[in-house]
């Protein structure tokens, strides 16, 4: 059970890493640090964040960093 675990976090390390090139830091440790992947099935990363404004926040002016990111 640990590899599939291990498969999601990289998987989303990736993005991070990628998404932080591309925001400010006031940005990234705001709207995408406190983001947690739940599950990646090799095509969809499932993700859980704090509360609903971050579903419009991020997918509003930010949305873009994670398609960009690896996720789209």
């Amino acid at each position: 059970m640990l590899a599939p675990a291990q498969t999601y976090c990289e998987k989303w390390q990736t993005c991070l890493d990628q998404i932080k090139s591309r925001t400010t830091e006031e940005e990234f440790v705001k709207w995408f640090k406190p983001i947690v992947p739940l599950e990646f099935d090799g095509k969809t990363l499932r993700l859980c964040v704090p509360n609903m404004s971050y579903v419009y926040q991020i997918d509003q002016p930010l949305g873009q960093h994670l398609h960009d990111g690896g996720m789209g």
